[in-house]
């Protein structure tokens, strides 16, 4: 199964996502990568998905617009199911033994610590 970075850097800069955005939202994609539940999900909407969860938790404006659908032929209500498995794994990443790599990693400050941002989401 190929990896949605490609398709994150490509949704990040339609979106124009800050580097915050765009770090969180790789995060998450990392996240889906352990867990085998997410191989039903093309890394298409893995990566929209993520974004859109990256710019709902930061708070950003309009987190899915009607550019996005046009470009990614998602919409928000398609990418929701995903979004909402990869909460439940953002909720518990940084207890469970299986992530803790990919926590220690985007605890760094290269990738703007966004690990540690702390929500409550799902």
């Amino acid at each position: 199964m190929p990896y949605g970075y490609r398709f994150l850097k490509r949704y990040s800069k339609l979106s124009k996502a800050d580097e915050l955005i765009f770090n969180y939202a790789r995060y998450l994609i990392e996240l889906t990568l352990i867990d085998q539940k997410f191989n039903k999900y093309p890394p298409s909407m893995i990566s929209a998905s993520s974004l859109y969860i990256a710019k709902k938790v930061l708070k950003r404006q309009q987190p899915w617009s009607s550019l996005m659908t046009e470009q990614t032929s998602y919409t928000e209500k398609q990418i929701r199911d995903c979004a909402k498995e990869i909460c439940i794994v953002l909720n518990s990443a940084h207890e469970k033994q299986e992530y803790s790599s990919l926590y220690k990693k985007f605890s760094m400050a290269k990738y703007l610590e966004v690990a540690k941002i702390n929500v409550s989401i799902a």
